[in-house]
């Protein structure tokens, strides 16, 4: 595994890392990477995501060391994305299309869940897929469910 360093003269040197666990990528590194893509720009990108420029370059640095690539090279004033960066915007569009899936399956809907489903049972269902219940109505009249989405 491969990792880059920032170099005083403002260039990157490419060092040995430890073994990459796949755990560490996750659907912000994703959004990061589409968005440094599409935008051609980490400042744009940064404004399009509500973060820092620096925040950007950090996720950046993680996700080169993670595929031991550039992902990015500087052309002009702005950057071009590498053909890895290319091949891995493709699948990172796939596999945050499949975290949306995810969050949606199962089509549940508090509002058509009977009585005897439980309060908590109810609670513990929104709360795998991202949202706080709160019955806003007597239980035992039949509850009315506000969802509120998780930030």
């Amino acid at each position: 595994m491969v990792g880059f360093t920032n170099l005083k003269n403002g260039g990157k040197l490419m060092v040995a890392m430890s073994k990459f666990d796949h755990s560490d990528l996750d659907g912000h590194l994703l959004q990061l990477l589409l968005a440094v893509h599409e935008e051609q720009s980490v400042t744009r990108a940064a404004l399009r995501l509500g973060v820092t420029q620096s925040a950007v370059s950090h996720g950046l640095d993680k996700l080169r060391g993670i595929v031991g690539d550039p992902l990015f090279v500087r052309a002009g004033r702005g950057i071009v994305a590498t053909a890895r960066a290319d091949t891995l915007a493709r699948r990172a569009r796939l596999l945050l299309d499949d975290l949306r899936g995810f969050v949606t399956a199962g089509g549940f809907d508090p509002a058509t869940v009977t009585e005897n489903a439980g309060l908590t049972n109810i609670r513990k269902r929104c709360a795998l897929i991202g949202f706080d219940a709160t019955c806003t109505s007597a239980p035992r009249e039949g509850c009315t469910w506000v969802l509120q989405e998780r930030s």
